[in-house]
């Protein structure tokens, strides 16, 4: 975890350092599925639905982004043409995100391509009976890529609201992973990630 901030926190500083600057916030919302472990045609894992808050640091080519977000847990199960689920519990999420932008400048509006890195850290789980996990952070913990586009609408010269649609593709946590035996593997979680803020450039 120390890692990660220290990693995004230099990432800021140098971007800072060669482009202007503009801050934002607003609200965040993602989901993720095939967060789980996969054995020929058996599957079950989790879904993850979660709606929050985010503040963004924007160098113009490059967004530095921090989200907090709460939500439900489902449990999967398949197996050929059967499939079954069932609450799992919910979880609160912080998410640390680096994305380049291609901006394309058409006046009030501005469109830009997005690709990055993310790392969603569990602060806290617990199953439909209320009973919290331990070491969250060490066992759901995942890296992921986000790809997308967003563009701003400009309020004023400087005011701005931002929009941005991103697929996610998460790295299989640890939990997934060690639940992996025999002929199993561990799946990738994927699904949308969709913000919408207001922005100021300083």
């Amino acid at each position: 975890m120390k890692k990660c901030i220290s990693i995004f926190v230099l990432l800021a500083l140098v971007s800072a350092g060669a482009f202007a600057l503009s801050i934002g916030g607003g609200l965040h919302l993602d989901h993720s599925g095939n967060n789980g472990v996969k054995d020929g045609s058996e599957y079950w894992g989790l879904r993850i639905f979660s709606v929050g808050a985010y503040g963004f640091l924007d160098f113009n080519f490059a967004e530095l982004s921090v989200s907090f977000a709460s939500g439900s847990l489902t449990g999967v199960y398949e197996d050929g043409s059967y499939s079954d689920s069932s609450d799992a519990g919910k979880a609160t999420q912080l998410c640390f995100s680096f994305l380049l932008k291609f901006p394309i400048d058409m006046g009030q509006l501005v469109f830009f391509p997005l690709f990055g890195i993310n790392y969603n850290w569990v602060l806290s789980l617990e199953n439909e009976y209320g009973i919290k996990a331990d070491d969250t952070g060490e066992e759901y913990g995942q890296i992921g890529i986000l790809a997308g586009l967003g563009f701003d609408y400009y309020l004023t010269d400087l005011l701005y609201l931002r929009v941005q649609g991103m697929f996610q593709l998460r790295f299989p946590a640890k939990f997934a992973r060690d639940a992996a035996w025999g002929s199993a593997e561990a799946t990738m979680g994927m699904g949308p990630v969709i913000r919408v803020g207001i922005g100021y450039w300083l």
